[in-house]
């Protein structure tokens, strides 16, 4: 499964290979990558409770509990190493997904980290990426997001699509960034979250 997908994607990117035993080995791997990364979000909900710093800038964004809990939001922390050593056994299905990735010296390390992260959800709900904010301005890049996958694919995903369908907004408005979707939905919607 996974070790088909890691194959196809070194040659040429993420798609659909020719060889049909390749290609029925990466559609059996997807199940387990939509799997881990709910298993990621839940983590990053988890560290988001207890980093008083990462809730404080959400607050002070104007997030309420409620909204984060809607929205999924979580934080990454700040060590270079916390997804190796909570999902250890899915270092490869990390990799491909892009959460995890090698240095120049063969070294693992954490694609995310002390970032408020925003999961990505396809149509159908299923967290599929992340972006990674940074809580202080000073740092740069101030936002990091998932590489291209196999299960996420920038160019063909709206942020918020699927919260707003949830909310069954009647007005649309795009916005470019995660915050701006945050309280735009909430705005168009009627008010705060129910």
């Amino acid at each position: 499964g996974l070790a088909a997908l890691n194959m196809c994607s070194g040659i040429g990117g993420p798609g659909m290979p020719e060889n049909r035993h390749l290609r029925e080995a990466m559609l059996e791997a997807l199940p387990i990558l939509y799997d881990l990364l709910e298993q990621v979000t839940q983590f990053y909900q988890q560290q988001l409770a207890k980093n008083s710093a990462a809730q404080a800038y959400l607050t002070s964004r104007g997030l309420d509990d409620k909204a984060c809990e809607f929205w999924r939001l979580g934080y990454a922390p700040s060590d270079w190493q916390h997804l190796q050593q909570h999902f250890s056994r899915d270092v490869e299905g990390l990799k491909t997904v892009g959460l995890i990735r090698d240095s120049e010296k063969g070294r693992a390390y954490d694609l995310l980290r002390d970032r408020v992260i925003f999961p990505i959800r396809d149509a159908k709900g299923r967290v599929v990426g992340f972006g990674g904010r940074a809580l202080n301005d000073e740092i740069k890049p101030k936002y990091i997001n998932s590489p291209d996958s196999e299960v996420f694919h920038k160019n063909q995903l709206l942020y918020g699509l699927y919260e707003g369908r949830k909310l069954k907004a009647n007005d649309w408005l795009m916005v470019e960034g995660y915050m701006d979707s945050v309280f735009e939905l909430v705005e168009l919607s009627g008010g705060p979250l129910q």
